[in-house]
Order: structure tokens, then C-alpha cells, then sequence
């Protein structure tokens, strides 16, 4: 028995060598780059002169120099900059270009008339008219240039992000100045302004749309969404207000709901955008950082850079592109799939084994997909509630329209008629993404 147990020993042990020694064997080289990853990553979205972006209008919104477009300018290329040193000096720290800005809306301020939670907005303005207004006079710059931020016809993020320390753009600018825009829609509706607010309403609309279209990262295509919810869940606070000055006025409103356009639902380049970052991740081993110990050596050893990146896309991004393509109803199916990336057999982690780890679980981005299918969901609603209102359809008359509209505006999880509940009087529909508060349902009343 003693005998047998030491036969074992050794080949155990000698089975375990030869394994590290093929592994170290098989590590010694890295793949190249396949040329299918290559022309990922080079993809670009179409160009627009400067002057017509009002991308740049955004970034410098609360910039304190006279020009919000030139400052938007000058800190993109400032961003741009500073990537570009910190992907030459992996061992540097994160910067940050500043920009000197405007003052903001305290949150606070904010929260009791039109903030995050736009349900309730005109209520809340309703009553108390007075801190409105001292509020939009306090901010009228910041609405001032919102304004003109409207009337810019294209908008695409040229900034790209192609390093995992590169910096990110100011958002909250936008965030506030959109929540100003509400409340001054809102006591411009309560003074009776409701075609001149309802015009106001179609151009925030359509930004948001060239939003969805130009963002590039996932950042900006999550910042546009979330602009693109609550434009429409204000204007479905305004319509009833609309159709008392102008039945007719519905109709430009629920025309420019119609249903997301695949450019608009589109996340093709933000994904492109987060493998070229994923990708600056793996080169951490030719700087400073790495060889810092013994072990770091050997992590960085068994760490091919290239053979990560490959493996990331042919895993990863194809799915996310097969996503992308895939209508809301398959959402959930997609989503399942890719819970199931995060793990790869024993036998492989010879190759590769620290980028293998590296890339662990992929990240959740079903739920960004999600976000968007729900803005895209919640247009399809609104643009029912105020088509019937445009109609002045009965509630016993309401099932058979959206049994008849069902085909354009649909629910696009289910391809069912929107859900209509009877006793609230209130379209509906389940959203699949985040959502603020505990709110389950998007929801439109009757008008």
C-alpha cells in the first residue's frame, strides 16, 4: 500500500510539472489582435461640423465664460489631453480638468418644485408660484442657455474615452437645467401659455432624440435617456392642460412620441467604447505598476493582452451586438445569456490565466438596454395618451384603440397592446430597467 501511494505521489507530482511547465511554455507568447476586433474598434461615428454640435453647447452649459459652446470646446480637448497622459504614464494619477462654473440648484430647491421625480411637478409649482419663480430668476443664465441649447440640430459626443483612467464630461449642468425648463413649462401652463409650452415641449423632445442618437459612452447614452424620460413624463402631465387651449395640439405632441428609432436605441459605438477602455486595462503590465513584486511578476506573466481583449469581444461584445440588434421582446432572453458568461473551463486558465480572471463576470449591461426599451416604451404610451385625448375617446372606447394601434404602439416587451386599467382609468406599462423610487409602473390617465 505504501508502495502504491507513493507510485501516486509521483505522478501527481510530475503530472502537476508538466502542467506548469506547459502552461509556462504556452504563456510565452501572446495571439495578435484578430483583425475582426481591430475593425470593432476603429469604427467611428459620422462626423458634424463643430458649430452645429451641440454637444459642445452642453458640456460648457454652466461654464462661466460668456461662450457655453467655445468653453464645451476647450474642455473636450482638454479631456482628451489629459487620456492621452494618462495612457502614457500608467503609473500617474487620475486628472481631472476643471471648468469654472455657474452656480447650480440646490438640490433641495429643486426636489420641492420639478426634480428628479417629475410626477407631481405642476401640482407642486401649482403651489408655490412664488419660489418658481425666484428660482428661475436666481438660474435664468442656466435656462437662458438650455434654451439655445435646443435649437443646435446636431448632437454628437466627440470626447471618446479610450482609457480606464480617462475623465468624463460635466452632466449635472444638463440635469439642472432641464429641471429649470420644467419648472418654468409649468408655471407657463398654470398662466396660461399651454400651445406656446406645448411647442417648448416638442423641440425638448426632439434634443433628447439627437441625444439618444449622438451618444457615444455608455455615460452619455444613460444621460440622455433619463433626459428623454422625463421630457416625456412631464409632457404627460401637460397634456390635459394642452387640450383645454387645443385638441389639435395633441397631435404634434404625440408625432413627435413615435417609437425610438433603431439609430436612437442604438448602443453600437458606446460598446466600442467601453472595449477600447477594457482594452487600456490590459496593458497596466508594461507600466510602472507592474513587477512591483514577485507575484505581480508572475501575474503579469501568465497575462496576455491581446489574447484578453480577443476574448473579451468574441464572448462579450458579440453578444451585446446580438443584443443590440434583438427587439425588446428578446430582452430578457439576452439578458439571461449573458449572466452566463462569467465563467470559462479549468483547462483553459492555462493560457491566459490573469486575463481570464481579469474579465471575471461581465458587467450588467442588459440593464443599460433595459433603460433605454423603457424610454422607448414610455414614448410609445404617452404618444396613446394624447392621440385618445386628441380623439376624446371614451374609457369603454380605449381597449379597442389600443387593440388597433398595437402594431406602432404596442407594449415593445410583450408586442401586446399597452395595458390599460380600467378602474384608474390609466394606461400602463412593467419598465425592465432601473427605476426611481418604488415606482413599478410607467403610468398615463385619461385626459
Amino acid at each position: 500500500m505504501p508502495l502504491m501511494l507513493k507510485r501516486l505521489a509521483k505522478w501527481t507530482l510530475g503530472g502537476a510539472a508538466a502542467l506548469v511547465v506547459l502552461a509556462v511554455a504556452m504563456n510565452a507568447f501572446d495571439e495578435d489582435v484578430h483583425p475582426e476586433v481591430k475593425a470593432y474598434l476603429e469604427a467611428r461615428p459620422p462626423a458634424v461640423p463643430d458649430e452645429r454640435n451641440g454637444y459642445f453647447h452642453m458640456l460648457g452649459l454652466a461654464a462661466l465664460q460668456a461662450d457655453p459652446h467655445a468653453a464645451g470646446r476647450q474642455h473636450a480637448q482638454a479631456l482628451a489631453e489629459a487620456q492621452t497622459r494618462a495612457a502614457a504614464s500608467p503609473a500617474s494619477g487620475l486628472e481631472r480638468p476643471e471648468m469654472k462654473s455657474l452656480p447650480l440648484p440646490r438640490g433641495e430647491s429643486m426636489a420641492r418644485l420639478c426634480g428628479a421625480h417629475v410626477a407631481g411637478c405642476l401640482a407642486r409649482v401649482r403651489a408655490d408660484k412664488a419660489a418658481a419663480r425666484r428660482l428661475l430668476a436666481e438660474h435664468a443664465l442656466l435656462l437662458g442657455r438650455y434654451r439655445a441649447l435646443l435649437e443646435y440640430p446636431d448632437y454628437v459626443e466627440t470626447y471618446q474615452p479610450r482609457h480606464y483612467k480617462a475623465p468624463i464630461g460635466p452632466f449635472q449642468p444638463l440635469i439642472n437645467a432641464q429641471q429649470l425648463f420644467h419648472v418654468q413649462s409649468a408655471l407657463r401652463l398654470l398662466e396660461g401659455e399651454a400651445l406656446q409650452v406645448a411647442y417648448d415641449l416638442e423641440r425638448s423632445l426632439a434634443f433628447s432624440r439627437r441625444m439618444l442618437a449622438g451618444s457615444t459612452t455608455l455615460v452619455g447614452k444613460m444621460l440622455s435617456a433619463a433626459h428623454a424620460r422625463r421630457a416625456a413624463q412631464f409632457i404627460s402631465q401637460a397634456l390635459p392642460t394642452v387640450a383645454r387651449a387645443d385638441r389639435k395640439a395633441l397631435a404634434r405632441l404625440a408625432q413627435a412620441l413615435a417609437p425610438l428609432s433603431p439609430a436612437e436605441r442604438s448602443f453600437a459605438q458606446a460598446y466600442r467604447a467601453e472595449l477600447a477602455m477594457f482594452g487600456s486595462i490590459t496593458h497596466i503590465c508594461a507600466g510602472q505598476e507592474a513587477g512591483a513584486d514577485a507575484w505581480g511578476a508572475v501575474n503579469c506573466y501568465f497575462f496576455q493582452p491581446n489574447a484578453t481583449v480577443n476574448r473579451q469581444y468574441f464572448t462579450l461584445h458579440r453578444l451585446l451586438t446580438a443584443m443590440d440588434e434583438a427587439p425588446a421582446q428578446r430582452l430578457d432572453e439576452m439578458r439571461g445569456r449573458l449572466e452566463e458568461l462569467g465563467s470559462f473551463p479549468f483547462w483553459s486558465a492555462l493560457y491566459n490565466p490573469t486575463g481570464k480572471v481579469l474579465m471575471g463576470a461581465p458587467p450588467q449591461f442588459g440593464s443599460y438596454a433595459a433603460r433605454v426599451h423603457d424610454v422607448d416604451a414610455l414614448f410609445r404610451l404617452v404618444a396613446l395618451q394624447a392621440q385618445i385625448g386628441e380623439r376624446g375617446l371614451k374609457a369603454a372606447e380605449v381597449p379597442a384603440f389600443l387593440a388597433g394601434s398595437a402594431a406602432r404602439y404596442g407594449d415593445p416587451y410583450s408586442g401586446k397592446p399597452m395595458g390599460w386599467d380600467p378602474e384608474r382609468r390609466q394606461l400602463y406599462f412593467e419598465p425592465r430597467g432601473k427605476v426611481d423610487g418604488a415606482e413599478k409602473r410607467f403610468t398615463a390617465g385619461l385626459i
